[in-house]
């Protein structure tokens, strides 16, 4: 019975190794995205908080419409990002998806690094951890 729990273990934390690698991954996809989508200028048309902070490990989320025009067509889509600068009427550079221009980013965010390194190190740490086990069930 202890060895199947023990396969159950190193199964979880192959699961952590795996979530890691999908940060990665996730991170990668991102940079790509914000190198090749083009730029066009938006207005912020609303924000408003739909989700308010209720403890310290919590945070205020936003929905921030942003209107924007790409080949002559006018969108209007959430920007699923806030900054305490916005504010509405306010012009701001964006990129948007040219396969789907209703996808629109912040251009230059950081969020797609923080999200490689933060995957590596899961990953590492998940790599190591189930060395770890390995090496030390076996005895």
């Amino acid at each position: 019975m202890r060895q199947f729990s023990h396969v159950y273990k190193l199964l979880f934390i192959l699961g952590i190794v795996v979530v890691g690698i999908a940060f990665i991954v996730f991170g990668i996809i991102g940079i790509k995205q914000d190198n090749t989508w083009p730029d066009t200028q938006g207005i912020i048309q609303s924000i408003e908080l739909v989700h308010e902070a209720v403890d310290s490990e919590d945070t205020d989320e936003y929905e921030v419409m942003v209107k924007y025009t790409v080949d002559g067509k006018t969108y209007e889509s959430d920007l699923h990002e806030y900054q305490d600068d916005f504010e509405v009427g306010k012009e701001i550079t964006i990129r948007y998806n040219p396969e789907a221009p209703d996808a629109i980013v912040l251009p230059g965010k950081t969020v797609w690094i923080i999200a490689i390194i933060a995957g590596a190190l899961v990953a590492l740490g998940g790599i190591f951890t189930f060395l770890r086990t390995l090496i030390g069930g076996s005895r």
